[in-house]
This record gives structure tokens, C-alpha cells and sequence, in this order.
């Protein structure tokens, strides 16, 4: 890409202008050439932050010393901030008073008269609100408004085709202002799922002076007024002597700008690429961070940072020798508080892919469930594991004829430590307390979009963050005094080779015994019954005396490699939807088959595991069949439109 063309004063971050720029009305989306001013002055490093004080609730009371570099901020959730300060404060004296280079001044460099600058912003890499995929979306979506505004640098969105088709219509808004108002540019790029094309990102800013890096991990620009430069702010910090700058930086060991957000020059970007740690499939993660950053040393130049404990950072190649245990990760609450909580307006982005939310982010944008994100500036408890996951799923054509999902709010206030996830096709279905989440599938029936959750839900990267998982029916509920035993199955699922647990049906029998209790309570239709039998025993390995269990509830670990195995297998047959909807029959064989030996459940009282509410059951108590037996007597039917009378209205035709 070749930098548009803009005619505009463009003042430094610190000068903060008000004045919108001229309108210079123009219908390409393509890039030229930019002569603007020069930005005057450094970066703007004022603090407004207000004083959080220690808690006993915060920190425990330790003067262990805090572990360095490797642990990172995670070791500082165990001090107060007394000793917080103090290890940061002893830390980086023993830097100051060894360091031997002389700190460079921001005017050691002239910066070119009219230089270019290109913001490159890399959205998300899906559009389903799984995991914290919801903040990034909502990151991207403040960015279109508040970035993507084209008055002092083109920008570049990086985008995975299904975010862009989401997107179409606000970035398109978005191109079509970037050209008319700013003469400038807005270009999108693809990207592969996690694979980000950083070459192919370079042979677009190439021909600028200054390239900012962004990601959907950060929610920006906050903006005090229209008409500002705020890439300045990070460009800024480039110089003759640092050749990358960002948001932050970490160490482990050695110090690197955190990749969510970055600064470079033409000088810089000739150093990654001649370094070959750019290449196709770019993921820009802490790993290809730390490369980076290793590129500017080794090329003799420094990095910045416009945060840090102590301030805002500058580091260089003579300083890697040197104690650097005070260069923390700070995005975490504990140290957001111990650091005196720096504002969001300071900073212009402020990372929140992690469930720590500044309280103005938060409100601002609004993210998901609250339960879920913790605010800067109130009491922070310390962070609770996950324990125990509950899954469960509804899929109909309406709430009215489905089941009712438990109100599970009093058992989710009770125990912090579990999280519960409803699948279901019905964004409009109630359910109180649950983490729904709305996923369609192409299948026929309801019902085996329904067994999607029930055993391919680990396929979810969301689930398998859990621990252990409970799949049960939904109109059924965790025992209100069943938290004993529950963890206490977690654990021997967690301890067994095979990673489920389930309940052995208390009717006992074989695959064809449980066949035929399908047919006694109308539970599938004859055809359908006939087919799996038929499928079966053309198995040469089938064997009639495999154990039926009980589905409508079983736990099981959703990383292990047993588990997933048998489960992959019962689900390439199963969702051919050619032979019987019910489960039990093919999941005794299929567990058979892989030799799997499950931990044994039970229900009893008292404490049992889980409660059952038949009074949510919808399906009329899910008798499917009815008098359907008779099913495979009938024609085939097709659906024509009658005409005959001018009406369009569809009617049933029976084809003898």
C-alpha cells in the first residue's frame, strides 16, 4: 500500500486538538500520499489514577519475597501492597544504580516532515460468542466507531471472512467515510482462523514511516475529543534509539513489548523482517512477542512501553544484563490496584481479554455478564477456579413445546465455583441463570442437534476449559445439597483412565432388550428401531451383551483422549440421522467396542447428585413416537403448492 494523501495539521497526543479536519470529498478506497506535520513533543505520561489501598481480602499477609520474572503478576495476588511495592521499588533501584547507558531524549531524532502512518487493527477470528470471543466482538465493534476514523493515518482491518460477512455493512460505512471525508484509506485483509499474514501485512505498510499494531484483546481508542491524532501516542514513543513501543511490557526472562498492541517505523519493520521471525502463520502470541522484541536488541536498538510498575519504560540491549524483576505483566487486578489503578482515558486502550475490566471499559461497552468480569476500582476477591462445568441442551422449533430449562441462579450464587452452559437453537428461550449459548445445526431432527452438547460439546474450547463436565437432561438440576458428591465424582473422573462416569440402567439388558423398551413406550418408530438393529448386527464386532446405561445424566473429562475417541465414533454414525434417535442402544455398543469402563454413578437420596423436575419436560413427557408405528405403512408424501383455486398456500398431496 502507498499512504493516502492528507493535508491536515497533525498535532502530538499531548496537544490533544478539537478541530475536525477538513472535508475533502474523493470515492477512491485506495491509498497515495500523505505530507503532514511532524508530531511535537513526547508521550503523554500524566496520571490521573486515584489511591487503592491495601485490603486483607486482597492479599494474604506473606512477606515471602515475590517470585521474579517467570511467575510474573500472578505471584503478586499472594502479598499485600506493601510488600509489592517494596520488592518493585528494591528492584528497580538495583537497575538505576548499575545502569550504565545514558538515557536518549525524545528530540535525538528528527522524524520525517510529512511522515505516514498506517494503523493495522486484527479483528476476531470467529463470531461466536464462546469463551471470551464475546469481549473481542465487542472490542472490534467500539473500534469501527471510535478508530476507524482516517483523519491523521489510513488503517488496515485483518479479518477472518466470516467476522468481515458480519461486519460488511459497518466496515464498508466505514471505507466509504475514510475516502469521502479524510481522502484515506480503509483496506481489509483475510486472515485464517488464528493465522495471522504478518508478511503479507508487510508488504502493505511498507511504504509508511510508522506502523501501529492493534488486536481485538484491547478495547480503543478512548477518545476525549474528535479530531485526534491517538496513534501519536505509541508512535511517539518511536525514536532513533527505540524501534518498537507499546501498551506494556513483560519479561520471561527477558523483557518484550506484549503483542496486543505495538509501534514501529520503517526502520523497525526492515529489522523483523530481515530478523525472519515474520512469516505466514503469524499468531502473534507471547512467544512470537518475545522474538520480536529480541530482533530489536540483537539489532542494537531499545523498546518502550507507556506502562509499566514504575512508570512508563524504556529498555535497551546494554540493560538485559541488569536486574529487571521489577518488569511485571500487569494486566490482572490486584496489580491494576496495587499500581494505583491507571485510567483508561491515559492509556487510550486498556486490555480486557482476561475478565479484569477497567470499571469506565466496562461501562462503556458493556460486555456480557457481569458475573463474569471484575471492575478496577471495586474490592477485588481473588479469582476462583473453575471447578465443575454443567452442560445441557433444548432445541425445538419453539420455548412453548420444549422443555423448561431449572432456574439455576441460587445454585450458581452458592457455588462460585461452577459454571453452567445451555445449548439451544431458541435465542429467545428463558433460562435463568445459565450461559446460553445459541448454535444451529443442519440436521433433521431436533433431537440430534440436541446430542451435539450431549457428546461433542468438549469439541468447544469453552468446555474443554473445564475440568470436569455433568451433562444432564434439562429438566433436571444439581442436588441443592449434592456439592459433595459431586466433586467428590469430579475427582475419580479426573483420576480414571477412561474420564467418565455414568449410571448403569437399572432395567439391565442388552442392546436388543433396550430396543424393545423403545417400542413399549413408543420412544421411536418401527422403522427407525429396525434400522439400528439391522446396522448393528452387521457390526463384526457387536456383541448384545454390553451394558446399557442411563444418558440423562453422566459426567466425564473433556480432554481425555478415551473419551473423545468413543464419542467421535458414536457421533459419525449417530448424526447420519439413517436409524434409531435414541442413544442408549448405540452408546452401549460403541462403549464396548472401545473397552471403556466408566466410574460408576448413583442417584440416591439423600444428596443426590441430581434433582429431576418432570414438570419441565415438554414433548408431552417425551413420548416422540405416538401412534407413529404405523409410519412406514404410509406413501411417500410431497408438498405441492394447489393453484387450482389461485392460492398459493402449501398443501399435502398423497402419491399413490
Amino acid at each position: 500500500a502507498v499512504p493516502s494523501s492528507q493535508p491536515s495539521k497533525n498535532p502530538s497526543i499531548s496537544d490533544w486538538p478539537t478541530s475536525q479536519p477538513s472535508e475533502s470529498p474523493s470515492s477512491s478506497l485506495h491509498p497515495s500520499s500523505l505530507p503532514s506535520s511532524q508530531p511535537s513533543g513526547g508521550p503523554d505520561t500524566t496520571s490521573n489514577s486515584t489511591d487503592v489501598s491495601s485490603t486483607d481480602t486482597m492479599f494474604t499477609r506473606s512477606r515471602t519475597r515475590i517470585l521474579s520474572r517467570n511467575q510474573g503478576a500472578n505471584a503478586v495476588v499472594k502479598h499485600d501492597q506493601v510488600v509489592f511495592e517494596d520488592f518493585i521499588n528494591e528492584s528497580h533501584n538495583r537497575f538505576l544504580s548499575n545502569r550504565k547507558v545514558a538515557l536518549p531524549t525524545m528530540d535525538s531524532w528528527d522524524k520525517p516532515v510529512g511522515y505516514s502512518t498506517v494503523v493495522v487493527y486484527a479483528g476476531p477470528t470467529s463470531i461466536e460468542k464462546r469463551g471470551n470471543n464475546d469481549i473481542l466482538m465487542t472490542n472490534f465493534e467500539y473500534f469501527l466507531s471510535q478508530g476507524v476514523d482516517c483523519a491523521f493515518h489510513d488503517v488496515i482491518l485483518v479479518l477472518a471472512k466470516p467476522v468481515y460477512e458480519y461486519y460488511e455493512q459497518a466496515v464498508k460505512t466505514g471505507a466509504t467515510r475514510c475516502s469521502r471525508v479524510w481522502n484515506r484509506s480503509l483496506v481489509v485483509l483475510e486472515r485464517l482462523d488464528e493465522c495471522l499474514d504478518m508478511e503479507n501485512i508487510l508488504e502493505e505498510v511498507v511504504n509508511y514511516d510508522f506502523m501501529l499494531y492493534i488486536d481485538s484483546r484491547v478495547a480503543g481508542p478512548k477518545l476525549p475529543s474528535t479530531g485526534v491524532d491517538w496513534a501519536s501516542k505509541y508512535t511517539s514513543l518511536i525514536t532513533s534509539n527505540v524501534k518498537m513501543a507499546g501498551l506494556s511490557i513483560d519479561s520471561d526472562p527477558d523483557p518484550y513489548i506484549q503483542p496486543f498492541l505495538f509501534a514501529t517505523d520503517k526502520v523497525g519493520l526492515a529489522l523483523l523482517d530481515n530478523s525472519g521471525v515474520i512469516h505466514d502463520c503469524h499468531r502473534m502470541n507471547d512467544k512470537e512477542a518475545m522474538e520480536m522484541s529480541r530482533a530489536i536488541f540483537e539489532a542494537g536498538y531499545g523498546i518502550a512501553s507507556t506502562i509499566g510498575p514504575t512508570g512508563p519504560i524504556e529498555l535497551y540491549p546494554d540493560d538485559l544484563g541488569l536486574d529487571l524483576d521489577w518488569v511485571l505483566d500487569v494486566w490482572n487486578g490486584p496489580t491494576m490496584c496495587l499500581l494505583d489503578n491507571p485510567k483508561w482515558d491515559d492509556l487510550l486502550f486498556f486490555k480486557s481479554s482476561r475478565g479484569f475490566v477497567h470499571d469506565d471499559v466496562y461501562r462503556e461497552l458493556d460486555y456480557g455478564l457481569p458475573g463474569d468480569v471484575h471492575l478496577s476500582n471495586d474490592e477485588l476477591p481473588k479469582p476462583i477456579a473453575t471447578e465443575v462445568c454443567f452442560v445441557t441442551a433444548i432445541y425445538g422449533s419453539s420455548p412453548l413445546s420444549s422443555d423448561t430449562p431449572y432456574d439455576v441462579t441460587s445454585l450458581r450464587e452458592s457455588n462460585p465455583s461452577y459454571k453452567f452452559f445451555l445449548y439451544t437453537n431458541m435465542s429467545e428461550l428463558d433460562a435463568p441463570g445459565w450461559i446460553k449459548v445459541v448454535k444451529t445445526f443442519d440436521f433433521r431432527r431436533s433431537v440430534t442437534q440436541s446430542r451435539w452438547a450431549k457428546f461433542m460439546g468438549w469439541k468447544d474450547q469453552q468446555i474443554r476449559d473445564c475440568p470436569v463436565v455433568f451433562y444432564h437432561d434439562a429438566w433436571q438440576s444439581p442436588g441443592m445439597e449434592s456439592r459433595a458428591n459431586i466433586l467428590d465424582v469430579a475427582r475419580r473422573i479426573k483420576e480414571s483412565p477412561y474420564g467418565l462416569a455414568q449410571k448403569k440402567h437399572p432395567l439391565g439388558g442388552g442392546v436388543m432388550e433396550e430396543f424393545e423398551r423403545v417400542r413399549e413406550k413408543n420412544k421411536d418408530i418401527i422403522m427407525n428401531v429396525e434400522a439400528s438393529t439391522s446396522w448393528l448386527n452387521a457390526q463384526p464386532d457387536f456383541s448384545n451383551d454390553c451394558v446399557v446405561w442411563e444418558n440423562d445424566f453422566f459426567g466425564y473429562d473433556p480432554n481425555n483422549r478415551h473419551f473423545q475417541r468413543v464419542t467421535q465414533f458414536f457421533w459419525d454414525h449417530y448424526s447420519r440421522e439413517i436409524d434409531s434417535w435414541r442413544d442408549q442402544p448405540l452408546w452401549c455398543h460403541a462403549i464396548r467396542k472401545f473397552g471403556i469402563s466408566p466410574v460408576l454413578m448413583t442417584n440416591r437420596q439423600p444428596n443426590a447428585l441430581f434433582d429431576r423436575h418432570k414438570e419441565l419436560k415438554g414433548h408431552h413427557s417425551h413420548t416422540y413416537a405416538g401412534n407413529l408405528d404405523k409410519a412406514p405403512e404410509l406413501d411417500v408424501i410431497f408438498i405441492v403448492k394447489d393453484k387450482s383455486l389461485g392460492s398459493a398456500q402449501a398443501r399435502a398431496v398423497l402419491v399413490s
